[in-house]
């Protein structure tokens, strides 16, 4: 095993950066697919989904989320 100094430690989360999505430029109809990428896709999709519900509950929009095999679409839809 190769030990390695001075490797600066990768930060641990499965939360999506708040303005990662663009979701304050979306007009009803318009959607948007979201790669999953290396993080778990469970744990990534359903942090993903409580950022957006409370987005929309904050401006008045509605969203839906569907599930895909390697990411998933976000429609706004109100």
């Amino acid at each position: 095993m190769l030990i390695e100094p001075g490797v600066p430690m990768r930060g641990y989360t499965t939360r999506p950066p708040k303005y990662r999505f663009p979701l304050a430029e979306m007009e009803v109809g318009d959607s948007f697919f979201v790669a999953y990428g290396t993080m778990d896709a469970k744990s990534f999709l359903q942090t993903s989904r409580s950022l957006i519900s409370r987005y929309g509950k904050s401006y008045k929009r509605k969203y839906a989320t569907r599930r895909l095999d390697d990411g998933f679409r976000v429609w706004r839809i109100e």
